[in-house]
């Protein structure tokens, strides 16, 4: 998980219709309060991706959640159908 972070952290956003034409199934996970990733820009993301799930935490109990959330998420990956 904090590889991603990381990973994430050092990247740039692709622009909003290249973000619009992926059809993956995406996690976002955000955090109230969190200057460089605002709440906002995670859900201008979730609605940009068709398959996306998004969570805010609150709080750190909200943070502690993230692996569970993530094991969650994966373990219904197969699940996921593109939409029409």
């Amino acid at each position: 998980m904090p590889s991603i972070l990381r990973g994430a952290a050092s990247s740039d956003l692709p622009t909003r219709e290249e973000v619009h034409s992926l059809v993956v199934p995406t996690l976002i996970l955000a955090w109230t309060g969190d200057p460089a990733h605002p709440v906002s820009t995670a859900e201008s993301l979730a609605e940009l991706m068709v398959m996306s799930e998004l969570h805010v935490a609150d709080d750190l109990a909200g943070v502690r959640r993230w692996p569970e959330l993530v094991r969650d998420f994966l373990g219904g990956i197969c699940q996921w159908e593109e939409p029409d």
